[in-house]
C-alpha cells in the first residue's frame, strides 16, 4: 500500500521533484568539483612544489670540522650502523633523501666547492634541475658502473654551468687540503638557476676516499611525502636512531606548501558549503509548495488511519529520491568541471578520486533529507478535519 501511494505520488508530481532534483544537482556539482578539485589540486600541487628540491635537512648536532682539510662547516663522520638507522626511518616514511658531502677543493686557480652525492637519489630530491650526459655511461636516473672510475681513468663528476663556461668539459685537475689531487672526468653538465651551477659534483664515495674523510657526510636532504608529512615526529624517530644527528623543515619550502594547499582548500571548502546551501534551500521549497498543494491528500491519509509514520516517511523518501538523482548527476558533472578547471590551471586534468564518490552521494541525499525536515513537521501538523473542510 505504501509503496503504491509513494509511486503514484512520484508520477502525478515528477516536474517539480525534477526541478528539485536540478537544483540539488548544482549543489552536489559544485561540490563534487571542489572536493575532487581539492584531492587533485593536493597531488598536483605536490608534485609543482617538488620542483624546488628538499623540504627538510638532517644536520649533524656537533660538526666535525678540522681545520686545514678543507671540509666545509657541517661535515661529521657517520657510522654504516646509523646510516642503515636513518635509511630506514626514511623508508618507512616514504621520503626522498639523498645524503651530501661539501668540500673545498681547487680547480686550476679558482676554488670550487665540491659536493659528494649519490646521484639518482639527488636528482629525484631536484626534478627542476637540467642534467645533460657528455658520456654514454652516464645516465641521470641509474646508478654509475661500478667500474666506470678505472674505465675512464678519473672520477666522474658533473660540472655547474659556470664552471662549464669556465673551464670548458675536459678532465680538470682537482685538488684538496693536504696535497690530495685526483683526475676529474666530465661526464654530464647541470643546470639548476641557484649556486649549484658553480659547483662540482661527484659520486659520495669517491668524494669520501680522495679528500680522506671517510664516511664524512654534511647533510642528508630529505623530500618529505606531502604536506601532510609530520616532521616533528619524523624528526623525533631520526635523532632516536642516530643520536647527535637533528632533522628540521626548511621553512621556505614546507611552509610555504602548507599554508597555500590550506588556504585554497578554505576557500574551496567555503564556496560548495554556500552552493549546497543555496541547493538545499531550493529543495526546501519546493517539498513546503508540495506539502501544502497536498494538504488535503495528507488530511484525507490522516483521516482514514494513516499515522504519522506514513507521511514523514513517504516525505522523506521523496526527499533521498530527490538527492539522490541530483546528486548522481552532479557527480558528473562535477568530475568534468574539475578536470576543465585542472586542464586551466595545470595544464593537466585530474582523475576521479575514490573519495568523491562516497562524499558528494553523502553530502547530496543527506542535504536533500535535511530539507525535508521543515516541510515534514508542516505536514505533521496538519488537522485532518480543517484540510477536508477546505
Amino acid at each position: 500500500m505504501f509503496w503504491r501511494i509513494f509511486i503514484r505520488s512520484v508520477s502525478l508530481r515528477w516536474r517539480r521533484l525534477a526541478l528539485a532534483s536540478v537544483a540539488m544537482l548544482a549543489g552536489t556539482g559544485a561540490v563534487a568539483a571542489l572536493v575532487n578539485l581539492s584531492f587533485g589540486m593536493r597531488h598536483r600541487m605536490s608534485q609543482e612544489v617538488q620542483a624546488f628540491g628538499p623540504s627538510a635537512v638532517i644536520l649533524p648536532g656537533e660538526p666535525g670540522l678540522m681545520s686545514g682539510t678543507g671540509l666545509l662547516p657541517g661535515a661529521s663522520p657517520m657510522t654504516d650502523e646509523a646510516a642503515k638507522r636513518i635509511e630506514t626511518v626514511l623508508t618507512e616514511a616514504s621520503a626522498t633523501y639523498a645524503p651530501l658531502l661539501y668540500v673545498l677543493g681547487r680547480v686550476g686557480d679558482s676554488d670550487a666547492v665540491v659536493v659528494g652525492s649519490m646521484w639518482p637519489a639527488l636528482f629525484r630530491l631536484h626534478p627542476g634541475w637540467n642534467v645533460w650526459s657528455y658520456h654514454p655511461s652516464f645516465n641521470p636516473e641509474a646508478k654509475l658502473p661500478a667500474d666506470l672510475a678505472r674505465t675512464i681513468g678519473g672520477i666522474p663528476a658533473l660540472i655547474g654551468v659556470e664552471i662549464r663556461e669556465a673551464l670548458g668539459v675536459k678532465g680538470l685537475s682537482l685538488s684538496f687540503a693536504g696535497g690530495r689531487e685526483t683526475r676529474l672526468v666530465v661526464v654530464g653538465a647541470i643546470e639548476t638557476g641557484a649556486e649549484e651551477d658553480a659547483q662540482i659534483f661527484i659520486p659520495l664515495d669517491l668524494l669520501q676516499d680522495s679528500a680522506g674523510r671517510p664516511g664524512a657526510v654534511s647533510a642528508i636532504a630529505v623530500r618529505l611525502p606531502g604536506p601532510g608529512a609530520d616532521v616533528n615526529r619524523l624528526a623525533e624517530e631520526v635523532s632516536a636512531a642516530a643520536p647527535g644527528w637533528t632533522m628540521s623543515s626548511i621553512s621556505q619550502v614546507a611552509r610555504a606548501e602548507g599554508a597555500l594547499l590550506h588556504r585554497l582548500e578554505a576557500l574551496l571548502l567555503l564556496a560548495g558549503v554556500a552552493i549546497l546551501i543555496g541547493s538545499a534551500l531550493a529543495v526546501m521549497s519546493t517539498m513546503l509548495a508540495t506539502v501544502m498543494e497536498r494538504e488535503k491528500e495528507i488530511g484525507l491519509m490522516r483521516a482514514l488511519g494513516g499515522g504519522s509514520s506514513l507521511i514523514w516517511k513517504q516525505l522523506l523518501l521523496e526527499g533521498v529520491l530527490v538527492g539522490l538523482a541530483g546528486a548522481v548527476g552532479g557527480l558528473l558533472l562535477g568530475w568534468g568541471g574539475s578536470w576543465g578547471i585542472a586542464r586551466v590551471a595545470f595544464g593537466t586534468g585530474v582523475a576521479l578520486s575514490a573519495w568523491t564518490i562516497p562524499l558528494t552521494l553523502g553530502v547530496g541525499i543527506g542535504a536533500a533529507a535535511a530539507a525535508v525536515i521543515l516541510p515534514l513537521r508542516r505536514a505533521l501538523r496538519i488537522d485532518p478535519a480543517r484540510a477536508l473542510r477546505g
